[in-house]
């Protein structure tokens, strides 16, 4: 699988740059923009769930802490 820094180095730009083509947060030049999307097609980059959390600092996943007992506390899985 791709990474930004893959799509970065395939095009010759910083990641940071890949970054804010494909978060749409600054303004990129079209003609920096598209072949970067063309590239990420080709490369098929999808985004990383664990990287993006890391950088929000928010996972959004729900954890379940069990007792230690000798039987599963979940009887119908």
């Amino acid at each position: 699988m791709a990474t930004i820094k893959d799509v970065a180095r395939a095009y010759g730009l910083s990641p940071a740059t890949v970054s804010y083509v494909l978060n749409n947060s600054r303004a990129v030049r079209p003609e920096t923009r598209e072949p970067v999307l063309a590239t990420v097609r080709r490369m098929d980059y999808s985004p990383s769930a664990v990287a993006r959390g890391l950088s929000c600092k928010r996972m959004d996943t729900l954890s379940v802490v069990f007792p230690r007992t000798g039987e599963s506390p979940v009887t119908d899985p």
